[in-house]
């Protein structure tokens, strides 16, 4: 092979090599969407089984490409509740998302945990921005969600703002997550803002 030609040979894998990158890089982020509660949970109340439904704030896209629009349902169940008083302080809330919901379309099934959740907006709009009781915990691979853990871009900022309560750091392969009360029951607002992972 001619010097020339092994240059040749040399830009052309270089350039294949870019046009791949972004590519790699790209299926290395995972997907979610922003929604809202579309009613209340509390850990008092609260039973395994129960349904809790949310309703996105904007588009997103699930891995498969597959897009989703504003005002699709999210469909989830509640999967654990302890109250405060059986968890001696301590309260605990366990649920996961199973379902998106389309107009006019079938459900498509999912598996969607909680990247983060806040308070719903004040009067004014202001988003809480840190709790001030139990320290928020967001998931330690928030980078691969497309989130930048210093910047606004989702609305909300990882992990739990809601006072009093924290969000486990872990979701579960079918997208089960827990939130955690100290000395207070896990208490979620309609209209509370979710960062809900589609894995």
């Amino acid at each position: 092979m001619t010097p020339t030609r092994r240059v040749a040979t040399a830009f052309t894998i270089v350039f294949i090599l870019m046009l791949a990158l972004p590519t790699a890089f790209a299926q290395d982020k995972k997907a979610w969407v922003m929604a809202e509660l579309t009613s209340k949970l509390d850990t008092k109340t609260a039973k395994v089984g129960d349904s809790v439904t949310a309703e996105t704030t904007a588009k997103g896209k699930l891995p498969d490409g597959t897009q989703i629009p504003r005002g699709a349902k999210l469909i989830g169940v509640v999967t654990d509740v302890t109250t405060e008083k059986a968890g001696n302080g301590m309260s605990m809330l366990g649920l996961k998302f199973q379902q998106v919901v389309v107009k006019h379309d079938p459900p498509i099934a999912i598996h969607g945990g909680l990247l983060a959740v806040a308070p719903p907006p004040d009067a004014s709009g202001e988003v809480p921005t840190s709790s001030t009781g139990m320290r928020g915990q967001g998931l330690q691979t928030m980078g691969n969600y497309g989130h930048d853990p210093n910047s606004d871009e989702s609305g909300i900022h990882p992990g739990s703002t809601v006072n009093g309560v924290g969000l486990s750091t872990s979701i579960s392969s079918d997208g089960t997550t827990e939130m955690q009360g100290n000395h207070t029951e896990v208490k979620l607002d309609k209209g509370s803002l979710l960062q809900v992972a589609l894995l």
